[in-house]
């Protein structure tokens, strides 16, 4: 059975503490993948693009190689049955995601929806992010308005949703603080409110 510490209640911030075993987070850490510079997303230009602000490194896990789709989906619908329509296809891809040493995501939300400023037809409203290791120095995620750090564990998960009001959606603001000695890997799941295909966002957010 998978241990659950509530962190908050709203909006949601909950810890799957022993969601994948060590050895399913091992097989990924050492499968070889091929990474990439992350991107971050502009809202002015309302295109993603490589920035100081997101300084990772990523594997799109277009393909599901490791199932990661499939687990997650089964963790986070619960949450969701008030959705007419909820599938694996509410699910964008998995992101594998690597920080060296220095490197970071600074204080940002996961949704794209800015009242007056942007709206998104389909906006994220929910994030799973697992931590695949443990073994290495900073590399908090930092919930920058709550004040709530959570360090990493290996196979626990983190899930917080934003499908609130704006107000409420911008208390998840969070960061992904530098990483002191090591490397931090972890994989993101983002949660659409509909059913979701990367190649048909003209611009490419993933």
């Amino acid at each position: 059975m998978i241990d659950v510490d509530i962190i908050k209640a709203e909006p949601k911030i909950f810890i799957f503490k022993n969601l994948y075993t060590p050895e399913e987070c091992d097989a990924i850490l050492n499968s070889g993948i091929t990474f990439e510079p992350a991107l971050g997303y502009d809202g002015t230009t309302k295109k993603s693009i490589q920035s100081e602000w997101r300084t990772c490194h990523t594997h799109y896990d277009r393909e599901n190689r490791f199932g990661l789709t499939d687990r997650n989906y089964k963790v986070v619908k619960p949450f969701f049955w008030f959705l007419d329509e909820f599938t694996t296809e509410n699910l964008e891809e998995p992101q594998i995601q690597r920080y060296d040493v220095g490197q970071e995501f600074k204080p940002h939300e996961d949704f794209f929806t800015h009242p007056g400023i942007h709206e998104d037809p389909n906006d994220r409203i929910a994030t799973l992010i697992v931590y695949l290791n443990d073994d290495f120095e900073g590399g908090e995620t930092y919930f920058t308005k709550l004040d709530i750090r959570i360090v990493p564990k290996q196979g626990a998960a983190l899930f917080f949703d934003y499908k609130y009001i704006f107000d409420l959606n911008m208390k998840t603001q969070h960061a992904g603080l530098p990483i002191i000695s090591g490397q931090k890997w972890i994989a993101t799941s983002w949660i659409r409110g509909k059913r979701y295909n990367s190649n048909e966002d003209p611009n490419n957010r993933l």
